[in-house]
C-alpha cells in the first residue's frame, strides 16, 4: 500500500470520526435526562446498582452488557472527579435527583455514541474491503448513520446496538469457521461464534429469532458448490450418531425451556442442523460428522457462558431464563398477538393477526417515504438495471430483501419503533454494497446514496438532534418510576417533581 492510499485512508477515517463526534455533540446540548427515560434512565439505574453490588432489576432484554458497560463508565468518570455519583446510594444522597439523571444519562449517551460510531466504523471496514473504494465507503457510512437503523441508537441509548456489536462478532468468527482449512481452528472458530451468539441473546433476546436469517445469510455468502462434483460419503453409523446427537441436543435445550419455549427450542434446534446439512451439502464435506460437532459445540458453548458467568458474577436465573425461554417475551407483544394466543382466541381472530402481521411491511415501511424503502426498492431496481450478474448474485440479493421482510415482520410483534429497524435494514445494506461493487462510477453513486438517504430523513434528524423537549410530567404522574425502579428513593423523586408538575 502506498503512501497516497495511507493518507487517503487517514484523511476519510477522519472525517468520519469528526461527522460522528459533531453530530454527538450536537444532540447532546438538547437532550433532556427525561426525553427517553426508557431505556436511558432505567439502563443508567441499574448500573448504579451494579456498582452497588446489587444484581440488575432489568431483565427484559436482558441488556447485560449494556448495564455492565455502562457501570464501568459512570465507576471511570467517578474516579476520575468528573462525577459525584457512582451507586445508587450516590444518588439518592445526591442534593436534587433530577441533576444525578442528567448526570447518569449523559454518560450513557456516551455509550451510545461510542457503540453506534463503532458499528458505523465496522461498516466501513467492511464497505471499503468490498468495493475497494475508501471514498465510496465513506458516503455509505454516513448514509448508514443518518438512516433510520442507526440514528435512534446514536441518540440514546438502547440494548440493541451492543448486541448487534457481538452478533457481528460472532458471523465475523463463523466465516473465520468456514475459511480456515485446519479441523481444530475450525472447531475453535466454531464455539467461540457460538459463545458470542449466546452473548449477544443476553443483550437482546428477541435476537434468537433473527440469528437463523443472519447465519443463512452468511452460508450463501461463502458458498462453494462442491455438491456438484464432490462425492460425499454415508456412513450409516455416522448417521446414527448425528441422529443421537440431534436427540441429545434437543432434550438439554428443552430441558432448560418452560412452557411454549419447549416447543420453541424444539424446532429451533432442527432449524439450526437444517443449517449445517445445507451448509455441508453446498460446500462438501461430511454432513453427518458436521451435525455431531455442532451440536457437541452448541452444548459445550452454552455451558461456557454460564460456568463463567456463574463464577465471574455469582448464579442469577433471572438473567439465563431468558435465554433458556426465548418465548417469555411474548409477555412484551403487542395486546393483539398476545389476544391470538391466549385460550380463548378464535381460528379466524389468529389468521386475522397473522394477515396483520404479514403486510405489515408493505403498510407501514414500503409505501411510505423513509430510508427501508428507498434501500429496498433501490435493490430491487439494481436487479434489472445492473448487467452481467450472476446467480449467486441475485439469490443474495433476494435472500438479503426476504430476510428483511420476515424480520420486519416479526418486529411487528413488539410495537415496531425506529429501535428495532437495526435487525432488518443490515440485509438492505449488505445487499446494496455488494450490488455497488460491480458499478464503475462507485463513488458519485454512494454519495447519492447518502445525499437522499439525508434528505429522506432531514427532519427526523433535525427533530432528535434539536428537540429540547422533555417527559418529566408523564413521568411525575404515573407509576413507571416506581415500578421499574425499586430501589429509587420515589418519595424524594415525588417531592422534586412537584417543583416541575402543578
Amino acid at each position: 500500500m502506498n503512501s497516497h492510499s495511507n493518507k487517503s485512508i487517514i484523511c476519510v477515517i477522519t472525517a468520519l470520526i469528526s461527522v460522528v463526534i459533531s453530530l454527538f455533540l450536537l444532540g447532546e446540548q438538547t437532550r433532556h435526562w427525561s426525553q427517553y427515560a426508557d431505556q436511558d434512565l432505567t439502563l443508567a439505574y441499574n448500573a448504579l446498582l451494579v456498582n452497588e453490588g446489587y444484581k440488575q432489576e432489568y431483565y427484559d432484554h436482558p441488556g447485560f452488557f449494556t448495564i455492565r458497560l455502562l457501570a464501568t463508565l459512570i465507576k471511570i468518570k467517578f474516579l476520575l472527579g468528573y462525577s459525584d455519583i457512582q451507586t445508587i446510594s450516590d444518588l439518592n444522597n445526591n442534593p436534587s435527583l433530577f441533576s444525578g439523571f442528567t448526570d447518569i444519562v449523559s454518560t450513557g449517551h456516551f455509550l451510545s455514541f461510542l457503540s453506534a460510531g463503532i458499528t458505523v466504523f465496522f461498516l466501513y471496514l467492511y464497505s471499503s474491503t468490498i468495493l475497494k473504494s475508501n471514498l465510496s465507503a465513506f458516503y455509505i457510512a454516513l448514509a448508514t448513520l443518518v438512516s433510520g437503523s442507526v440514528l435512534g441508537h446514536f441518540i440514546h441509548l438502547r440494548t440493541e446496538m451492543i448486541a448487534c456489536l457481538l452478533l457481528y462478532v460472532a458471523l465475523y468468527l463463523l466465516y473465520r469457521s468456514h475459511a480456515t482449512k485446519k479441523e481444530k481452528e475450525a472447531i475453535f472458530f466454531l464455539c467461540t461464534a457460538l459463545i458470542f451468539f449466546n452473548l449477544s441473546l443476553l443483550n437482546k433476546i428477541q435476537l434468537v429469532l433473527y440469528i437463523p436469517f443472519y447465519v443463512f445469510w452468511m452460508i450463501h455468502l461463502h458458498l462453494n458448490d462442491k455438491s456438484k462434483n464432490e462425492k460425499i460419503c454415508y456412513d450409516k453409523d455416522l448417521q446414527k450418531k448425528a441422529l443421537r446427537s440431534i436427540l441429545i441436543a434437543i432434550i438439554f435445550f428443552c430441558a432448560l425451556a418452560k412452557g411454549l419455549s419447549i416447543l420453541f427450542q424444539f424446532f429451533y434446534v432442527l432449524i439450526l442442523n437444517g443449517l449445517v446439512y445445507f451448509y455441508t451439502w453446498k460446500n462438501g464435506g461430511d454432513i453427518y460428522k458436521n451435525i455431531i460437532i455442532f451440536n457437541r459445540a452448541n452444548i459445550i458453548s452454552l455451558i461456557i457462558v454460564f460456568v463463567v458467568f456463574t463464577l465471574v458474577y455469582g448464579y442469577n436465573g433471572a438473567l439465563f431464563s431468558m435465554l433458556h425461554s426465548p418465548m417469555l417475551m411474548l409477555a412484551f407483544a403487542n395486546n393483539e398477538i398476545r389476544e391470538s394466543l391466549g385460550l380463548q382466541t378464535s381460528i379466524q381472530n389468529f389468521i386475522s393477526v397473522v394477515w396483520m402481521a404479514i403486510i405489515f411491511p408493505i403498510k407501514e415501511i414500503l409505501i411510505k417515504l423513509n430510508s427501508e424503502s428507498f434501500l429496498f426498492y433501490l435493490n430491487i431496481a439494481s436487479l434489472f438495471i445492473l448487467k452481467n450478474q450472476s446467480r449467486a448474485r441475485k439469490n443474495n440479493v433476494a435472500i438479503c430483501l426476504l430476510s428483511f421482510y420476515i424480520i420486519s415482520i416479526i418486529s411487528s410483534f413488539r410495537y415496531r419503533t425506529e429501535s428495532y429497524i437495526i435487525f432488518s435494514e443490515f440485509f438492505l445494506i449488505m445487499a446494496l454494497v455488494s450490488q455497488i461493487s460491480i458499478i464503475k462510477n462507485k463513488a458519485i453513486f454512494c454519495f447519492l446514496i447518502f445525499f437522499i438517504t439525508l434528505l429522506i430523513n432531514f427532519n427526523e434528524i433535525k427533530t432528535r438532534l434539536f428537540n429540547a423537549g422533555n417527559n418529566i410530567e408523564h413521568l411525575c404522574t404515573n407509576s413507571y418510576m416506581s415500578d421499574w425502579h425499586k430501589k429509587l428513593d420515589i418519595v424524594k423523586f415525588n417531592t422534586e417533581c412537584k417543583k416541575y408538575v402543578n
